[in-house]
């Protein structure tokens, strides 16, 4: 390459319209903009943080009220050079400001297994009922074979097929749970 050669222009940052409207000085209108583009992503945050289905919209307003707080200024912090994207940033913010609404209205839970569990059934009820986190998640996290890798040698048709007999045997031990006095709640 001849370094006497004009170099290639650089692509132009693309700046969100939400930023941009914050930049210009209208603060309601980059609210709007930025409700508008991330209350999906904010609302599916929640929803996999909260416990009470019923909780979902006081946190949403909650979390609403703190991000538009003082034109902005928390949502001001992400800078766009930074390692994590916006939208992943974002996700942990919601994500750490939802667990902070729980625990400061219900407390802190400490979840202990009933007696006489395996190994591997208290790392699977560790999971479900202390981290709560879904049947899919706890199979890929408790070291097992791929769901993929399952279905072809028990002859299943697929990994869905392997997950829907999984959430069902978790059903179960759910069920089971629960008449013995162990509840999600």
């Amino acid at each position: 390459m001849d370094i006497h050669s004009p170099s290639m222009p650089e692509k132009p940052v693309v700046m969100e319209e939400w930023r941009a409207k914050l930049a210009a000085g209208d603060s309601q209108g980059a609210w709007d903009a930025f409700i508008t583009r991330y209350r999906r992503l904010i609302t599916g945050t929640i929803r996999r943080t909260v416990i009470e289905r019923d909780d979902i919209a006081e946190v949403f307003a909650e979390i609403c009220a703190a991000l538009s707080m003082d034109d902005m200024a928390l949502l001001k912090r992400h800078v766009q050079e930074g390692s994590a994207t916006f939208s992943t940033w974002l996700v942990t913010v919601v994500h750490h400001r939802a667990v902070d609404w729980m625990r400061k209205e219900h407390g802190r839970r400490r979840v202990s297994p009933p007696a006489g569990l395996t190994d591997l059934q208290e790392h699977i009820f560790h999971h479900i009922f202390a981290e709560r986190r879904s049947h899919v998640e706890t199979y890929e996290l408790i070291d097992e074979l791929p769901a993929e890798r399952v279905a072809k040698i028990v002859g299943w048709p697929n990994a869905k097929a392997v997950y829907n007999r999984v959430y069902r045997a978790l059903a179960e031990v759910r069920k089971e749970l629960e008449e013995q006095g162990f509840d999600r709640t």
